[in-house]
């Protein structure tokens, strides 16, 4: 299983460089192709794409098992946010098949931990 990091699709109407080009279209009424060529110069290429992003196998299984319960949270008073729901866990685990062992549990953790510190800046 290999995630790709994937930007979603400029939009040409919010593209900077596009507006940059028919600005300098509009000013200079020069062509589009010319305007393309001022702003490379002038900036650059733009960045190259991020690289793909590659799970480590050993993590998979812990990934994917925190995904199927994310939101199998325990709540208390005020709907604070207390820790993942542990029998939601033991089912998923179950039904993905996947072998239940103190070290997928400590990453599910890991991964919990991190979640509920993300919510507690949040609120």
């Amino acid at each position: 299983m290999r995630a790709a990091y994937a930007s979603p699709p400029a939009d040409p109407a919010n593209d900077d460089q596009t507006a940059a080009v028919a600005d300098l279209v509009a000013t200079l009424g020069c062509s589009e192709a010319d305007a393309r060529a001022i702003i490379l110069a002038r900036f650059g290429p733009p960045p190259p794409p991020p690289p793909p992003l590659e799970l480590p196998a050993p993590l998979r299984p812990a990934v994917r098992l925190f995904f199927a319960v994310v939101g199998q949270w325990r709540t208390a008073g005020m709907g604070s946010v207390v820790g993942l729901d542990l029998c939601a866990v033991d089912v998923a685990a179950r039904w993905l098949g996947l072998a239940q062992t103190p070290e997928l549990l400590r990453d599910v953790q890991l991964m919990e931990r991190e979640a509920l510190a993300i919510m507690a800046e949040r609120r």
